[in-house]
């Protein structure tokens, strides 16, 4: 498949309410790192580490500008931060083109973040854990 540009991108987040909300024209950078746990299980007398492969997990850091008013980054945010029932997400890298990858889960938000400097616009952060498995598919 061709390389794409990023400018197309979108990330849809559900509220504390369950509406999901397109959050994308407020996100200017969607970072969604994936690990598995593993643990070591060398024995003795072994010259080099021997490992087995454990549990996946995962984080969703969203970065762009803090706005006001529906369907933004920082109302969805403050909305789920210390909400205790896991929240929709779809994170669509290339855009909802149909043929296109989504992403797709849920998450708790561990943090939200707003901030604002003389030489810079007002921004607006959220941080997510991913709750359970993910799933990758075409739009």
């Amino acid at each position: 498949m061709a390389k794409r540009h990023g400018r197309n991108a979108e990330f849809h987040l559900a509220d504390a309410g369950g509406t999901v909300r397109n959050v994308s024209g407020q996100v200017s950078q969607i970072d969604m790192p994936r690990t598995v746990d593993t643990v070591q299980v060398t024995g003795l007398g072994e010259d080099d580490h021997v490992h087995v492969v454990g549990v996946r997990g995962g984080t969703i850091r969203l970065q762009g500008w803090h706005t006001e008013g529906t369907n933004e980054l920082d109302e969805v945010m403050e909305s789920i931060l210390g909400h205790g029932t896991p929240v929709v997400w779809k994170f669509f890298p290339h855009g909802s083109v149909s043929t296109f990858i989504v992403y797709s889960g849920s998450a708790i938000a561990t943090g939200h973040a707003t901030g604002a400097g003389i030489a810079a616009a007002a921004s607006g952060n959220g941080d997510l854990q991913i709750h359970g498995s993910v799933t990758r598919a075409a739009v």
